[in-house]
């Protein structure tokens, strides 16, 4: 087995041109995947790139990496649920929907 790193990540490159900044900006986003099927680890990984010119004393407001996952969901009374034709009456399904958005504000001051 190996190790795998997941969650958030920001990296900020920093250039000074003239009288601004030039910014090269890297966003990635990764989760390990609901996976009952595979052996191994699957993660789920996201990445945005991203060059903006600012000058100094203004802020940019960075949006996006917005995952939808569905997931679905079973419980119930153990061994009642699993009765043929009439386990339906001891389990519920659920069906859950979740977003999720990673903005990031950067404010530019060259010292």
């Amino acid at each position: 087995m190996e190790r795998q790193n997941v969650g958030l990540g920001l990296s900020v490159v920093p250039h000074i041109v003239n009288n601004s900044m030039v910014l090269t900006i890297n966003q990635t986003s990764s989760s390990v995947s609901d996976s009952d099927v595979a052996s191994d680890i699957i993660t789920n990984n996201r990445e945005i790139n991203t060059v903006v010119q600012v000058l100094d004393g203004q802020s940019i407001i960075l949006g996006g990496l917005v995952p939808d996952e569905s997931r679905q969901s079973e419980s119930g009374v153990p061994l009642l649920k699993d009765i043929p034709w009439i386990g339906g009456l001891f389990r519920t399904t659920s069906d859950k929907s979740v977003s999720s958005q990673m903005s990031v504000l950067i404010k530019v001051t060259v010292i």
